[in-house]
């Protein structure tokens, strides 16, 4: 769904005391069709993808090699004294929670970023929606809505002005590319670990 503007009205259509002789004249736009027909956007989610699977394999690796760890420290429990396994025990934990923190800060920046690309993109179709509300004499252009949770129940075919959002958003921002927003900035410590926020909840390393 649009932002808070995503009901975007563009005139009175009705002051009291005063009678049009027609009705309002209302456009109905399906965002999400909009965002799928634009190549901008296509290309930043999936340069976002690649992204997250690199970082993905990354994280999958140190996980990997922290269980192969593990194994081993469990295999020489019996064999070395209590100190020397209490020091590499303390070693291994340390690694653990630097792991855990890692993990949480770059689920973060992917939401993050996730979040950033949206904002971006609705604020452009916005702005199309709005020239394309003042060039057709629109008095109101509203957001369809998910299939599964509709803001419009009913409205007639003609109503339907996807294609001349699309249109709109071409004429406006033509192939400019939708940029990555940058890495959120990390704040003090928190329970989140070196980034800050809320904590989130970590795989540990498998056993």
């Amino acid at each position: 769904m649009l932002r808070a503007s995503a009901l975007l009205m563009l005139s009175l259509a009705a002051v009291p005391g005063v009678a049009l002789a027609a009705g309002p004249k209302v456009g109905v736009v399906e965002v999400q069709k909009v965002m799928e027909a634009i190549p901008a956007w296509t290309k930043a989610v999936e340069a976002l993808r690649k992204d997250f699977e690199k970082k993905k394999a990354g994280l999958e690796a140190r996980q990997n090699d922290l269980t192969k760890k593990k194994g081993q420290l469990d295999a020489k429990r019996t064999i070395i004294d209590p100190r020397t396994m209490a020091n590499e025990e303390q070693q291994f934990m340390a690694e653990a929670n630097e792991f855990r923190n890692e993990y949480m800060q770059s689920q973060q920046e992917i939401s993050a970023r996730e979040s950033g690309l949206k904002e971006v993109m609705l604020g452009r179709i916005e702005k199309a929606v709005a020239a394309l509300g003042e060039s057709g004499e629109y008095d109101y252009i509203v957001e369809a809505g998910a299939e599964t949770a509709p803001n419009v129940l009913y409205a007639v075919k003609s109503a339907y002005i996807t294609q001349a959002t699309i249109d709109s958003y071409k004429k406006i921002f033509a192939d400019k590319a939708i940029e990555l927003p940058p890495m959120p900035k990390q704040m003090g410590p928190g329970p989140g670990g070196p980034g800050g926020g809320p904590a989130m909840k970590a795989p540990p390393p498998k056993k």
